[in-house]
C-alpha cells in the first residue's frame, strides 16, 4: 500500500505545474538515481542470498550475536564494518538520494501544495503507523539481530533473548523509531493520527500479546515479526523453485481468481483507454483533471507484486499462496462485477436466459469430459477389452451431449447479441469455476488433509504414525 501510495503521489505531482520549474529536473533525477541504487541493493542482496553455503572447512558465525568466537564483545571495527558491506553503502546511497528529491520536491513544488494532496496524507498516516514495524531494517543493516541462524544447522533459526541484547536493541532502535513515528503522526495531524494510532495499535497489543497473556509479546512483535522473516529468507525453509506459487500452488487452488484477473485488467484498461472521436466531430473543451476511482490500480499492483514479492522470497510455503491469492480474488470480483453490471438482465429474462445457461454447463461439461477422454491415458478407440471399450463409450456420450447441447445453444441464440453471450458464458464459467474450488477445498481440508499427495498439506507427516498410535 505504501508503494503504490508513493507511486501515486509522485505520478500526482509530476502532473502539476511547480513554483520552480528548474527544482522540477533535479527532482526526477534525483529521485532516478534513489530508484536505480535502491535496485541495485536488493540486487546485491539477492546476488548474496544465492551464495554458496558454509561447508565444513569455513567458520560459522558465533552462536550469540553479540559475541566473536572467543566469546568476548565484538570490536567496534567489526560493527564499523557491517556499516561499510555493499548492501548498507548502497542502501545509504539510495536514502541520501532520495533525501534529495524530498528537498527538491519541497522547495520546488511548494510546502501548501503538498500538504493539499489527499495522497500525501495517507502517506503520513500510514507511515508514522507501519514505522516501528520496520525496526528490523536498520538493526539488520548495523549488523545487529534478534533471530539468527544455528551455527550447526542453519536451518534452525534461534533468538537472543539475552537482557543485553534486548535493551540494545530497544534503546538504539525500537525507541528512536516509535518516538519519530510519534512526532511524525502529531506533526501532520495530531487528531486524526492518534485516533487511528489507538485503533492500530489497539488491536496490535490484542493479538501479539495473545489476549493480554504475554506482554513481551508486544515489544517482540515490533521487532521480532520482520526479523525473523528477514533472516528466514537466507534459510530457503522448503528448498522450493521459484515457480512454486506461479505454476504449483495457484493453478491447483487458485485457478478461479487467475483466470478471473484477466478479466479485471480487460475492464480496467478498456476503462484507461481513450475513446476516438468519431469524424466530423469538434473538439470539445479540455475537462479538468480530476482524481478518479483507482480500485483498479491499487488491485492489479498489489496482485504482481504479492506474486512477486513472494517469488522472490526465500521462504516458500503454501499457506504463503493465501497473500498472493487475496488480491487477486478481489480483483476478479471486481472484473465481474463489471461484467454484471454490463449484462442486460431484463433481456436475458426475456430470452430464456435460464434455459441458456443450463445449456451452456452441459455444453461446457460435456466437451471438458470428451476432451479428456480424448488425450487421457486410455483414449477412445483402441480396442474391444472393457476398459477400452468403457472409454470408447465415455468419449462417444460426451460427445453426444456436446452435439446436442451446441445445436441447442445455436437455436436459442440466434436473437441474441454476440456482447450479452459472452458476458453471460463468463459467467456462466466462472459459477462452474467456483464450484471446482469448493471442491478443490473440500478436499484439501477434509479428505486428504493427511496424505502428502496433497500440495497443501507440507509441513506435517502422514496418518500412518496417528493410525498405529490408534491401533
Amino acid at each position: 500500500a505504501l508503494l503504490i501510495l508513493v507511486i501515486y503521489f509522485i505520478a500526482q505531482v509530476t502532473r502539476k505545474p511547480w513554483q520552480k520549474t528548474n527544482r522540477f529536473t533535479a527532482f526526477i533525477i534525483a529521485l532516478a538515481i534513489g530508484v536505480l541504487l535502491l535496485g541495485s541493493t536488493f540486487g546485491y542482496v539477492l546476488y548474496s542470498r544465492g551464495q554458496a553455503p558454509l561447508d565444513a572447512a569455513q567458520t560459522a558465525a558465533p552462536a550469540v550475536p553479540s559475541q566473536t568466537d572467543s566469546g568476548q564483545p565484538a570490536s567496534p571495527l567489526t560493527a564499523a564494518s557491517q556499516l561499510l558491506s555493499p548492501t548498507a553503502l548502497l542502501a545509504g546511497a539510495s536514502l541520501l538520494a532520495f533525501i534529495l528529491a524530498g528537498l527538491f520536491l519541497v522547495t520546488g513544488y511548494g510546502w501548501k501544495a503538498i500538504r493539499a494532496e489527499r495522497s500525501f496524507d495517507m502517506l503520513m498516516l500510514l507511515g508514522a503507523l507501519v514505522l516501528p514495524l520496520l525496526t528490523a531494517f536498520p538493526l539488520r543493516f548495523t549488523g545487529g539481530q534478534l533471530f539468527y541462524k544455528d551455527p550447526g544447522n542453519p536451518t534452525n533459526i534461534l533468538v537472543d533473548y539475552s537482557s543485553a541484547n534486548l535493551w540494545h536493541i530497544g534503546l538504539y532502535f525500537l525507541a528512536p523509531m516509535v518516538l519519530i513515528a510519534i512526532l511524525v503522526g502529531l506533526w501532520w495531524n495530531k487528531s486524526v493520527w492518534l485516533k487511528n494510532a489507538a485503533l492500530f495499535y489497539g488491536i496490535f497489543t490484542f493479538f501479539y500479546t495473545t489476549f493480554f497473556t504475554n506482554g513481551v509479546g508486544f515489544f517482540s512483535g515490533l521487532v521480532g515479526s520482520l526479523d525473523y522473516w528477514v533472516v528466514q529468507q537466507g534459510v530457503n525453509r522448503g528448498s522450493q523453485p521459484w515457480y512454486y506459487y506461479l505454476l504449483i500452488q495457484i493453478p491447483v487452488y487458485e485457478f478461479l481468481p487467475v483466470l478471473g484477473i484477466f478479466v479485471g485488467l480487460y475492464y480496467g484498461l478498456r476503462r484507461r483507454l481513450p475513446l476516438p472521436t468519431p469524424a466530423g466531430v469538434p473538439d470539445l473543451e479540455p475537462v479538468p483533471a480530476t482524481e478518479t476511482n483507482h480500485t483498479f490500480s491499487l488491485l492489479a499492483w498489489w496482485s504482481l507484486s504479492s506474486l512477486l514479492a513472494y517469488t522472490i522470497a526465500g521462504e516458500k510455503m503454501p499457506w504463503l499462496t493465501f497473500h498472493i491469492a487475496l488480491p487477486m480474488i478481489l480483483l476478479t470480483a471486481w472484473g465481474l462485477g463489471q461484467v454484471i453490471e454490463r449484462t442486460d438482465w431484463a433481456a436475458v429474462r426475456q430470452k430464456r436466459g435460464l434455459l441458456v445457461v443450463i445449456t451452456l454447463g452441459i455444453f461446457l461439461i460435456s466437451f471438458t469430459g470428451a476432451l479428456t477422454a480424448l488425450l487421457g491415458p486410455n483414449p477412445p478407440f483402441q480396442g474391444k477389452d472393457l476398459l477400452q471399450l468403457a472409454a470408447t463409450s465415455s468419449f462417444l456420450f460426451a460427445l453426444l451431449a456436446v452435439i446436442a447441447s451446441g445445436a441447442g445453444l445455436f437455436y436459442l441464440l440466434r436473437d441474441w447479441e454476440f456482447r450479452q453471450f459472452v458476458r453471460l458464458g463468463a459467467l456462466t464459467f466462472f459459477s462452474l469455476l467456483a464450484i471446482l474450488t469448493a471442491r478443490a477445498a473440500f478436499r484439501a481440508a477434509y479428505i486428504n488433509y493427511d496424505y502428502a499427495t496433497e500440495y497443501l498439506v507440507y509441513a506435517h507427516g502422514e496418518a500412518g504414525i496417528k493410525d498405529v498410535m490408534k491401533q
